[in-house]
């Protein structure tokens, strides 16, 4: 076979080796599993904003640990998201 030649029209270039699609398969299902989990975290998150924001305008004060858990919560939801969006070509 020479070098110039073509693959077999059969090949699929974006294909994966015939061991990899059960550890591709087993990451698709957990991305699924984060992603539905995520879904409901960010529920949480809102509550704890609406809580923040009923602190600080309803009581009149304000805990700076409220407010840093409120952005890396929602850092760590978009980082955990990240791989639900990708699966559903997002």
């Amino acid at each position: 076979m020479s070098r110039d030649a073509a693959p077999p029209a059969e090949a699929d270039p974006g294909a994966l080796p015939p061991g990899d699609t059960l550890w591709a398969d087993r990451l698709d299902t957990l991305n699924r599993v984060v992603g539905q989990t995520v879904r409901w975290a960010v529920l949480g998150v809102m509550l704890i904003q609406f809580g923040a924001v009923v602190m600080r305008y309803v009581f009149g004060t304000s805990e700076i640990f409220v407010q840093e858990s409120i952005l890396y919560l929602h850092a760590f939801l978009f980082m955990l998201g990240a791989g639900y969006t990708l699966l559903h070509d997002g």
